[in-house]
């Protein structure tokens, strides 16, 4: 009996789903990431040794966090985004490694300026590793829940519209709901503050995709 012809173009339609052949390339995303945490260290041991003049257990204890970190979202990308870009992950392990040896010169210098002035400063940079825990246990939640990106498409116009809400939320409160430091962009919220413009970047990004 003769076997149905199939149907012409079949293979080659188009599809969003990247084929299997395509290199999973997670061997670069762990070697951009290993080269981050080297610029990452040698900046804490920099601005260590600038500002106390020797090296302090600190480093290490940062650089261990950091690394604990970002191992995690590598291994998490690799079990559920194997076809991700490679260097969308290193590029944000940069920048936020760089941010974070910002911080903690700051806080050695505030250190210095409250031991000559017989006070106590306080320490930024490990808040700054727990938000970056807690932004880490997000990101673990969307890459399980939103297992197919093109679900995204049906919200684009819901995430563009709440995304330019969140935008223009500060402008229109009172100064004393969202004004901290003279930059009106803040939204306070009994026992803490956020920047709405933080999750409109991340609803806008979704409707322009």
């Amino acid at each position: 009996m003769a076997q149905p012809a199939a149907t012409p173009g079949a293979a080659a339609q188009y599809t969003t789903n990247p084929p299997r052949e395509l290199p999973k390339r997670r061997g670069t995303e762990l070697a951009l990431l290993a080269f981050s945490a080297l610029i990452v260290t040698l900046a804490f041991v920099l601005v260590q040794a600038n500002q106390e003049q020797e090296l302090s257990w600190s480093v290490v204890w940062y650089g261990l966090a950091y690394l604990a970190i970002f191992g995690v979202a590598h291994l998490a990308v690799r079990r559920w985004a194997p076809y991700a870009d490679p260097l969308i992950l290193p590029c944000v392990a940069l920048l936020n490694g760089l941010g974070l040896v910002m911080i903690h010169r700051i806080d050695l210098a505030e250190a210095q300026r409250a031991l000559a002035n017989g006070g106590d400063a306080a320490a930024y940079a490990p808040r700054q590793v727990l938000f970056t825990v807690i932004a880490l246990a997000f990101f673990l939640g969307v890459l399980i829940l939103v297992a197919d990106h093109r679900k995204l498409t049906r919200y684009a116009y819901t995430c563009g519209l709440t995304g330019l809400v969140a935008l223009a939320l500060p402008a229109v409160l009172p100064s004393s709901l969202s004004e901290v430091n003279g930059a009106k962009v803040w939204l306070k919220l009994p026992g803490f503050s956020i920047q709405p413009g933080e999750f409109a970047k991340i609803l806008l990004m979704i409707f322009f995709a």
